[in-house]
């Protein structure tokens, strides 16, 4: 049982996504809300949307290795993981237009359901 906790470990390290968020609060002064900021709104889907989406794909493969499925099985539903989190976490959060976000949507949708 090794391959869920190596994929949990760099899962857990994509979340310095908070840092991004506390950054950007600090150097527009913004203590609580959005207060209409676009790129702190973004930014925050951005990191709401990884907690809420990255636990139970992390869970079906410990519950994967668990039954002992075959492991690459278990590395590809980590690589889907990571690479939907990848395009979604560092390339929404940084859209420079309203257009572009919408461009955007169905990739991270894309990303969301892995």
């Amino acid at each position: 049982m090794t391959t869920t906790p190596l994929y949990v470990g760099i899962v857990s390290l994509v979340f310095y996504l908070s840092f991004r968020v506390i950054g950007l609060r600090r150097a527009e002064q913004v203590a609580l809300g959005d207060d209409g900021n676009p790129l702190l709104v973004r930014r925050l889907r951005v990191h709401g949307n990884f907690g809420e989406y990255v636990p139970l794909p992390l869970i079906l493969m410990l519950l994967f290795e668990l039954q002992e499925k075959r492991d690459w099985l278990i590395h590809g539903v980590g690589i889907a993981l990571l690479c939907g989190r990848h395009r979604s976490d560092f390339c929404c959060a940084d859209c420079g237009s309203d257009v572009e976000l919408g461009a955007e949507r169905y990739c991270d949708a894309v990303g969301a359901s892995t």
